[in-house]
């Protein structure tokens, strides 16, 4: 017999708040989507991360989740593509336009995983100049 609660969880993750559903079966605790994706497909390999296909970490229908490799799940999240003609590109969180990331992007090599910041180089530029003059007007 399968005994099992349900409760809504929040995890922080990259100072995001997301929230997934946790179950306890048995005892045992499980995040509800990789219980739902292990019952159907067997263990989660290594390297790999379920995701949720819309977007709603809360729609666990397994018609919704598929395996994804981490590196690719996390690309996927950070708005990062490969164009038509091979380069990698992300969406500026600023302006929407699509830019290469090593010529576009400033890099965050200070960070303790590193990565691209979200704003393109130009958006950047110009929110510093802005907090620079803001600073300037209060002195």
């Amino acid at each position: 017999m399968i005994i099992w609660n349900r409760r809504l969880t929040t995890y922080a993750e990259n100072q995001m708040s997301r929230k997934y559903i946790t179950i306890w079966i048995n005892g045992e605790s499980w995040l509800e989507h990789r219980w739902v994706w292990t019952q159907a497909h067997g263990p989660i390999p290594d390297g790999y991360v379920i995701h949720h296909i819309n977007h709603d970490s809360r729609d666990n229908r397994l018609e919704n989740l598929e395996l994804m490799e981490q590196n690719e799940h996390k690309r996927h999240h950070a708005n990062y593509s490969i164009n038509d003609q091979g380069v990698l590109v992300k969406i500026c969180t600023t302006c929407g336009e699509t830019k290469p990331v090593d010529t576009g992007f400033y890099i965050n090599r200070n960070s303790a995983i590193g990565g691209v910041i979200p704003q393109c180089i130009e958006c950047d530029n110009k929110r510093c100049r802005e907090n620079y003059r803001k600073r300037m007007a209060v002195a």
